[in-house]
């Protein structure tokens, strides 16, 4: 009788461990979809900052690109007013130093010129700026290139813009993790490269990276 008992009791406690096991396997299973889930939505979202995607853009979504690009790469950016912005359209600052930007969403085909250079130029004194660079999704004429290599002038074409969009979603792709919370289920993105301990942004619970 006692063997009797002692076997149902190992049965029950089996079963009892079955079942945990198969629950961890379904939640397992369930964080893996979660994780292909939201790497796909953030490799959209991080798409959207090619090359190819932009050249649908308008100016002032340009700027806003921008805008994101250089506040990932850890600079403070501020945009200037859309009238009377005396050539800049964006000033950046790291490390006590100050940029101004002209963004020039251009087709392929139509080429920046002088008047583009004369602006940021202007721009630099009017800010009192450290320089002054313009980017562009086109290239550049050789007057602009001339002018901008004596008033040492930044210039960013087409080119330049996508090695840094190639080189900044690379980075992107490096540091960030998709990380489950096991108190609410939310998934989170965390850059493990900047991130000791973070918390859930849904319910405040910490995190383990």
């Amino acid at each position: 009788m006692e063997q009797h008992k002692l076997d149902e009791e190992n049965i029950e406690i089996t079963m009892a461990r079955v079942k945990r096991e198969e629950r961890l396997q379904r939640h397992q299973d369930e964080i893996r979809k979660k994780r292909a889930h939201a790497d796909r939505l953030w490799r959209e979202h991080i798409q959207r900052s090619n090359i190819d995607y932009i050249d649908k853009m308008n100016g002032i979504e340009f700027e806003n690109i921008l805008k994101y690009f250089f506040e990932n790469i850890g600079y403070r950016v501020r945009t200037t007013t859309v009238s009377g912005d005396q050539g800049v359209d964006l000033i950046i600052e790291k490390e006590n130093k100050r940029i101004g930007l002209q963004a020039k969403r251009y087709s392929e085909k139509n080429r920046v010129g002088n008047k583009a250079v004369q602006e940021i130029i202007s721009g630099v004194v009017f800010y009192d700026l450290n320089e002054g660079w313009v980017i562009t999704t086109s290239t550049f004429t050789d007057a602009a290139v001339q002018l901008a290599e004596k008033a040492k002038i930044q210039l960013i074409d087409r080119y330049k813009l996508k090695t840094l969009l190639a080189k900044q979603q690379k980075k992107q792709f490096e540091h960030w993790e998709v990380i489950t919370c096991y108190e609410c289920g939310v998934l989170n993105r965390v850059d493990f490269i900047k991130v000791k301990i973070a918390k859930c942004g849904k319910c405040g619970m910490g995190i383990d990276i």
